[in-house]
């Protein structure tokens, strides 16, 4: 109880503080994550203040069409469709989803050849995020001419992703991105932006039963590398990136434990494949790696803020979800582990409700990334038996449809 009354506590100082001073137009970074966050507020509280709000940041979304120049699931045109998909999933809006989305297919064209033209498969920033909603479409509609369409483009992406795979050694394949903050190319560890996306949403199509075939070989060769990969990081079981010059391959030292990279990441990605393709190695592996993760000395683990993308929150959300998924009870134990870090560091007069971002320093935000919205619907999900956190899909946790 005592514990209940501290999360509340920290509910009560969070929603106080959101200041809604958002500019981008992505469900992650934008107007749609207001948007979203207030409809679950709404859901959960019946609170019609909080659905004049949601009604109002809908609004100043679907504007966001007309204007818009960044196309991203993260800051862009991406996540405002999946803003509008997830209402008429829930019914807000009363028209089928093949209506709504009924240009849809060739805007995806348009978005899917930008994104090739520069080879950004990115999840938060390329064409994974167009993938993520395409199957969410897939998924859900009922329409098969629509389906037929959306099944097209999906194909497109597998083929796109087959391109730009490169091979290493004989049995292997892995794909190069750019660092975060520069030119330098390599193998990326994270949801966010690498290979781990890429395993996850394959994994989902194959379940699918689209170009199995192929992305069965796909899965198996990128399973391969990153079985190659694991080591020792200083703690960790994978690195952050590999930078790949001139031929030769240099690792980070460690990972953070976050979402955004590292070993949780793999593990996850590693788990929806060995269950999608029955491969009991990958789920067996997959869940010592996780484990592992609990064991990890709390100064290796770079956790310093509150917030979903690197922060505590973001390990409740990861940790809850393994633990429903597998029932071991290290998930449980890493979830009353990093709610209580939470507390103790949202609860901080300095930093409690800023997010680090290195050279920036503390910085304030609302978003469903980095921010106090997305930290709220986590602290919601663990203090109502019942809510089920709209973010694990989003996070590329839960499978479900």
């Amino acid at each position: 109880m005592e514990r209940r009354n501290e999360i509340n506590q920290l509910i009560k100082i969070c929603e106080k503080e959101i200041k809604e001073d958002i500019v981008d137009l992505g469900i992650f970074t934008g107007y749609p994550g207001l948007a979203l966050y207030y409809f679950e507020k709404h859901k959960l509280f019946n609170d019609n203040d909080a659905f004049k709000k949601f009604e109002h940041y809908l609004d100043k979304s679907l504007n966001g069409l007309q204007e818009d120049k960044v196309f991203s699931l993260c800051s862009g045109s991406v996540g405002i469709y999946y803003l509008i998909f997830y209402l008429t999933k829930n019914k807000y809006f009363d028209d089928p989803i093949e209506e709504s989305f009924e240009e849809f297919p060739e805007y995806a064209d348009e978005l899917l050849e930008y994104y090739a033209g520069k080879r950004n498969f990115d999840y938060l920033h390329g064409f994974m995020g167009v993938l993520f909603l395409c199957l969410e479409l897939y998924s859900f509609s009922t329409d098969q001419d629509f389906k037929h369409q959306i099944k097209e483009r999906i194909i497109t992406v597998v083929y796109l992703l087959k391109s730009l795979s490169v091979p290493v050694d004989e049995d292997k394949i892995a794909w190069i991105s750019k660092g975060l903050y520069s030119k330098v190319e390599g193998f990326s560890f994270g949801f966010a932006h690498g290979i781990p996306s890429i395993i996850s949403l394959l994994s989902n199509v194959y379940t699918a039963g689209i170009e199995k075939e192929t992305i069965k070989e796909m899965l198996d060769k990128s399973y391969r590398f990153i079985r190659s990969v694991q080591g020792d990081y200083d703690g960790s079981s994978f690195p952050n990136f590999i930078t790949v010059r001139d031929g030769e391959r240099i690792a980070t030292d460690s990972s953070r434990l976050a979402w955004c990279y590292g070993d949780l990441s793999v593990g996850i990605a590693m788990l929806h494949y060995g269950k999608a393709l029955g491969n009991q190695e990958s789920i067996s592996e997959a869940e010592k790696i996780l484990v592992k993760t609990t064991e990890r000395e709390y100064g290796k683990t770079g956790v310093v803020d509150v917030f979903l993308c690197h922060g505590s929150s973001g390990l409740i959300m990861m940790y809850h979800y393994l633990y429903r998924v597998t029932g071991n009870e290290a998930f449980k134990k890493a979830t009353d582990f990093w709610t209580h870090d939470t507390l103790a560091i949202g609860n901080h007069p300095e930093t409690g409700m800023r997010t680090w971002l290195g050279s920036e320093g503390w910085i304030e935000q609302d978003t469903i990334l980095e921010g106090r919205t997305g930290l709220l619907l986590q602290l919601y999900a663990i203090t109502h038996e019942n809510y089920k956190n709209p973010l694990e899909k989003l996070f590329l946790l839960d499978h479900e449809h």
